[in-house]
């Protein structure tokens, strides 16, 4: 993911005197994405996820100072969003063991299935790989993709279809 070359400055700026204009910019980078992460979260409630989205930006602007800079910004606003999901969900059904324990045991669930997506994913080529990427896990369409890395709209199309096959056929056999 490429980031916009003031990022850090604009952080900084949120975090030494919560300039507004600062976190407009960043809010307007990211807003997409961090969206469309929420729709994952939250499928098929997507109001609820337009809700954790500007949760998650309100956030970001009364929190700032929590982020240290040492990974991604982007990174660091699914996490928020992720706290905010579940904040929801517990708000929602109540502090009951149940739901407790299904947060409790989801860090354990998350390294397994990202170890075997990575896994899934080192099967691919590199352009199916990248394509693959750059749409489910970073939210752009095949249009920005194309743009990206500088491809036909329809290379990335067949690229990503050959890769999500791929990953299908790997998802079956395991």
């Amino acid at each position: 993911m490429d980031t916009f070359k003031n990022e850090h400055e604009l952080i900084k700026k949120i975090q030494l005197c919560k300039d507004h204009k600062s976190y407009t910019i960043i809010m307007n980078h990211y807003h997409k994405r961090i969206n469309h992460y929420c729709q994952h979260l939250c499928y098929p409630d997507l109001a609820l996820a337009d809700d954790i989205t500007q949760d998650t930006f309100y956030q970001m602007y009364q929190k700032i100072n929590l982020f240290s800079g040492k990974g991604s910004l982007q990174c660091w606003l699914c996490k928020v969003a992720y706290f905010q999901f579940l904040h929801s969900i517990k708000k929602k059904h109540g502090n009951n063991q149940l739901i407790d324990n299904v947060i409790s045991e989801d860090d354990s669930l998350a390294y397994n299935i990202k170890h075997d997506l990575e896994i899934g994913l080192s099967q691919l080529k590199k352009i199916e790989q990248k394509c693959i990427r750059l749409q489910f896990l970073y939210g752009y369409s095949q249009n920005e993709v194309a743009k990206k890395l500088h491809l036909p709209v329809n290379t990335v199309k067949s690229h990503s279809k050959q890769g999500k096959d791929k990953l299908t056929n790997y998802f079956a056999s395991i």
